[in-house]
């Protein structure tokens, strides 16, 4: 059996070499025409936030205004307590503002309303409840030039004891019904000469003219001079 050359085996070997190289390179490619798996898409779950209702809110209570027990008559004004002494409201003579509507709450109820005849030169409005007046003197010369003497803007008189659940003093208690001897004992300094059924209670300055004091007063007046039958303020010491 004849020999193969040496050179004819080299050829041999090497084109076996390159056959296995061509075939090593070509199961390493992969084809531009099949798909390229992409990565799978990530999905996060959000949490679903439910509000939860405000409780209701509760109104707080309305806080009932306190009943006026007493007005008690003073020289300078008037006042509205409660049933406790505590003061609701104070109205000064010289400023109407609000009387009327205070005393219509206070009493449960709307005054009747009436013109005065000019008296001691005043001519007034007359708001009044059964047992009780209100006369605004400052209503037909509103605006008008300053007066020389510090004059009320109203006048009260009252002649029962009470309207409605409303009882009604002087500040020294003294009120309509009491007798003049009781009153004239227990307050020796407010009685008149000679005058028996006129008492004078509180007097206090509001002030000068020429060196003169002003004062104004509550007045007691027992019509029959036993028994009080009216309480009016303010009284003033000057004017006819």
């Amino acid at each position: 059996m004849p020999v193969p050359s040496r050179s004819l085996l080299r050829t041999a070997v090497a084109g076996t070499a390159l056959a296995l190289g061509v075939g090593t390179v070509l199961s390493g490619c992969v084809s531009s025409d099949e798909p390229v798996a992409q990565p799978a898409a990530t999905v996060t779950a959000t949490a679903t936030v439910t509000a939860t209702p405000a409780p209701a809110s509760t109104p707080a209570p309305t806080a009932t205004p306190a009943a006026a027990a007493s007005l008690l008559i003073g020289p300078t004004s008037f006042s509205l307590v409660d049933a406790t002494g505590a003061q609701l409201g104070s109205w000064a003579y010289r400023d109407g503002t609000g009387a009327v509507a205070a005393l219509a709450e206070a009493f449960g109820s709307e005054p009747t309303e009436s013109d005065d005849v000019p008296y001691e030169g005043y001519r007034s409005r007359a708001y009044t409840w059964p047992g009780f007046v209100l006369r605004d003197t400052d209503v037909y010369d509103a605006g008008g030039p300053e007066l020389t003497y510090p004059e009320p803007d109203f006048l009260l008189e009252a002649t029962a004891a009470a309207v409605g659940d409303v009882a009604i003093s002087i500040l020294g208690g003294v009120a309509v019904g009491d007798a003049t001897a009781e009153v004239a004992a227990e307050h020796p300094d407010s009685t008149t000469d000679g005058a028996p059924g006129s008492f004078l209670f509180d007097t206090t300055p509001v002030g000068t003219l020429e060196g003169y004091e002003l004062t104004n007063t509550v007045g007691a007046i027992a019509e029959d001079e036993v028994t009080v039958s009216s309480l009016r303020a303010p009284f003033v010491n000057w004017g006819v």
